[in-house]
């Protein structure tokens, strides 16, 4: 059922379910995950509707699928009837409203987060990539950071096109990893800056496939 889901096979993925004698969450939102792949936003809303029991993996699920197809006040709605809210949670509603241009509702969710860790508030950074101001203003309110949030801080700084920013952030950075470098790289390549990222790319104490991917198809599409 899952082959057939990732496939995008919503008629196979639904002969086999309905086959099948018994049924649990997994197989559940495999159905939605099937649906939600092929395009069929009410079929997903109707597996949802017809399920016994929902786990916080379902609603999530049904979160990110009506999101992606601009279903974001029904989202809410989905969002807002959870008996409890995870950190996937809030983030895969953030996510929601980022990506459908809700920027203000975003951040005012983010304001209502319970609990605001490293995991919560890099999460939101990566929510808002493509805001830098947004996920700066998060990035400086962290009392702690780890190499993650770092990285997600370059990386959003890289998505708005602020490279002298994604470069002043890494270079606060108190210890790097390949993801910090393979990010800046990135961030110079899509800036048109390919001397600084070749620069960058041979400071490199290490490098990845990632990383040579990344500066071989910056270079290939400049």
């Amino acid at each position: 059922l899952q082959g057939f889901a990732r496939a995008k096979d919503l008629q196979q993925s639904t002969a086999i379910f309905a086959a099948m004698p018994e049924r649990n969450d997994v197989t559940w939102n495999s159905l939605i995950v099937a649906n939600t792949q092929a395009g069929d936003l009410q079929g997903a809303r109707d597996s949802f509707s017809r399920m016994p029991c929902w786990g916080i993996v379902t609603w999530n699920c049904m979160i990110s699928a009506l999101s992606q197809y601009g279903e974001v006040d029904l989202a809410k709605e989905i969002f807002d009837a959870m008996p409890e809210q995870s950190i996937v949670s809030w983030n895969a509603m953030m996510n929601g409203f980022v990506q459908n241009g809700f920027v203000e509702e975003a951040r005012g969710l983010f304001g209502q987060i319970p609990e605001r860790g490293i995991v919560s508030c890099t999460n939101a950074i990566q929510a808002f990539a493509s805001c830098a101001d947004s996920s700066g203003r998060i990035f400086a309110t962290m009392r702690q950071r780890n190499e993650i949030s770092w990285n997600a801080m370059i990386q959003a700084c890289g998505t708005a096109g602020r490279v002298d920013d994604a470069t002043r952030v890494f270079d606060l950075m108190p210890a790097r990893d390949v993801i910090s470098w393979t990010a800046l790289s990135t961030a110079l390549v899509n800036s048109g800056d390919l001397e600084g990222a070749r620069c960058c790319f041979d400071r490199m104490p290490s490098r990845d496939v990632v990383t040579w991917n990344s500066l071989l198809t910056g270079f290939a599409n400049k």
